[in-house]
């Protein structure tokens, strides 16, 4: 058995997939939406009292989510992945089977890459990079795809 793990710590990050998905309503943060409205935090401009004015869970996600107040959407990128994990048995194999010789064995291992990460943010991978133009921007992530997880099996025969 052997296994890698990866881990970062500090640093922020921007999700702009995040922005967009709860402007939109599509992010498990925008599942609440009473009939009656949100009640947002904060002052009345006019009286300094609290804020008492509620808005459609509609307006209140776009307003709060929108790409223009970035701090809303920002996260700690540090994260713990499991990059690599492999398992393997050796069986020792009599001698004549598969007309081997004494001392034969047949190797089977699993092995899987990006099997899991933690994070703060639950809907993108803070390795990935914004690209715009002709570079890539750290710090950023903007609509990138998933890392992708892949498994594999191995079979050896060693003689």
């Amino acid at each position: 058995m052997s296994f890698l793990l990866d881990w970062r710590q500090g640093g922020e990050i921007v999700s702009r997939t995040r922005a967009l998905g709860n402007v939109g309503g599509q992010l498990s943060e925008t599942v609440f939406r009473p009939e009656e409205g949100i009640v947002a935090q904060g002052v009345n401009i006019n009286t300094g009292l609290p804020n008492t004015v509620a808005l459609t869970a509609e307006s209140y996600y776009r307003q709060f989510y929108n790409r223009n107040h970035e701090e809303n959407n920002v996260y700690d990128a540090s994260f713990l992945k499991l990059r690599q994990f492999a398992l393997g048995y050796s069986f020792k194999l009599n001698e004549g089977v598969l007309g081997l010789t004494n001392g034969a064995a047949l190797t089977l291992s699993f092995t899987g890459n990006n099997l899991f990460a933690i994070t703060e943010n639950p809907h993108f991978d803070p390795e990935q990079l914004a690209v715009q133009g002709n570079g890539f921007v750290s710090g950023v992530e903007d609509l990138s795809y998933a890392t992708t997880r892949s498994f594999g099996l191995k079979v050896g025969i060693d003689f």
